[in-house]
């Protein structure tokens, strides 16, 4: 990681952690209301209420933050999908994994403020963007290991392949999901579902033959 993008330690007083927090929450507001082009130290600290001097204390620069908000919302991903690893996949159809695995990926979506812009800048900023995809790779080689246990899939290659697939038609359509409103986003979550749980029940049926 370069320097225009190395954060501060996080700092070890409650307080201290708070103020860090609200930085970020700031952030993601600015981001929300202005767009990425608004978003720098000063403006922060403009609406928080606090000199820049007192922000640089936590976060160097505007790339400082935004790589923290990026690793904020993969370190949800990643923690979501280290629990549901953990779950007795061995002993689970595929229509009751996908239902309830689609379903708690769901709820870590909607929980993110801000999420379309913060997809957006990701893709926008190289630094991010190569954080994201070092997260995609961590995340199709779990799932292809859930995916051995869930016996689906004829081999290793064709675990990753699925795995992918999965990745990719999972995260736009929870990503609509959230931009949707409750009706039109349930039934869209119910589709994803529909269509995940089919490819599943295929391979595993192909896995058995």
């Amino acid at each position: 990681m370069s320097a225009e993008v190395n954060g501060r330690k996080q700092p070890q007083q409650e307080r201290a952690r708070r103020r860090r927090q609200q930085i970020l929450d700031t952030s993601i507001e600015i981001l929300q209301q202005d767009g990425l082009e608004k978003l720098n130290t000063a403006s922060i600290s403009e609406k928080l209420g606090i000199s820049v001097g007192s922000l640089y204390r936590y976060f160097p620069n505007k790339q400082a933050i935004l790589y923290t908000l990026a690793e904020q919302w993969l370190g949800a991903n990643r923690a979501s999908l280290e629990e549901i690893a953990r779950w007795p996949l061995e002993a689970m159809e595929p229509k009751e994994f996908i239902e309830r695995f689609l379903q708690k990926m769901a709820d870590v979506y909607r929980a993110q403020r801000g999420l379309t812009l913060l997809l957006q800048t990701i893709m926008e900023v190289p630094e991010l963007r190569e954080l994201d995809e070092e997260h995609d790779r961590f995340v199709v080689q779990l799932l292809a290991r859930m995916l051995k246990r869930l016996h689906v899939g004829s081999s290793r290659t064709e675990r990753i392949r699925l795995s992918e697939l999965l990745l990719n038609q999972g995260h736009f359509g929870l990503t609509l999901l959230v931009t949707l409103g409750p009706r039109l986003g349930s039934r869209t979550l119910e589709d994803l579902q529909a269509m995940q749980i089919a490819l599943l029940q295929k391979h595993r049926q192909d896995n058995r033959t």
